[in-house]
């Protein structure tokens, strides 16, 4: 991975910068690194609990071909790549982190919304990744590699 110093100081011209494929789409084992983060949406502003995420092993179902491609082209190791999620202010919300603690953290059910967020640093959790095509403002489209469910990592 490139310093910003030495993209600066590069001859490099930007019609020879190549994008970076995706991650693959698939099962992976994460760890969750630190506390949550209380973010805001961009747009709307909705509230959310942001869980932050290293990738440390890959299931079965990743393509190992263009694994090894994204990591090639990102110059970089699979233990190198973090992930968010967020939980967003929604109708679902509670149902949803009742879920991930309960079905993909196994906390005991008489566990506080406030103590499980307190004991997921450093919990391992299986993410499953999928694509999703996103328009850009300038009005490009993009593939987002991001976690759209978790479950036990035992």
């Amino acid at each position: 991975m490139s310093t910003f110093e030495q993209i600066l100081s590069s001859s490099t011209k930007i019609g020879d910068i190549k994008d970076i494929p995706p991650f693959p789409t698939g099962t992976c084992l994460a760890q969750i690194i630190g506390p949550h983060e209380m973010v805001k949406s961009g747009r709307k502003e909705t509230a959310g609990a942001q869980v932050n995420l290293r990738l440390l092993s890959i299931g079965e179902d990743v393509d190992r071909e263009a694994l090894d491609n994204h990591l090639t082209a990102a110059n970089r190791s699979l233990h190198d790549i973090q992930m968010r999620y967020t939980f967003w202010d929604s109708p679902y919300l509670e149902q949803s982190l009742r879920n991930f603690f309960r079905d993909a953290l196994n906390f005991p059910e008489e566990w506080s919304v406030a103590q499980c967020f307190a004991n997921i640093p450093g919990r391992n959790v299986k993410v499953h990744i999928r694509h999703r095509p996103v328009r850009s403002d300038d009005g490009s489209m993009r593939i987002l590699s991001e976690i759209d469910s978790f479950a036990r990592a035992d």
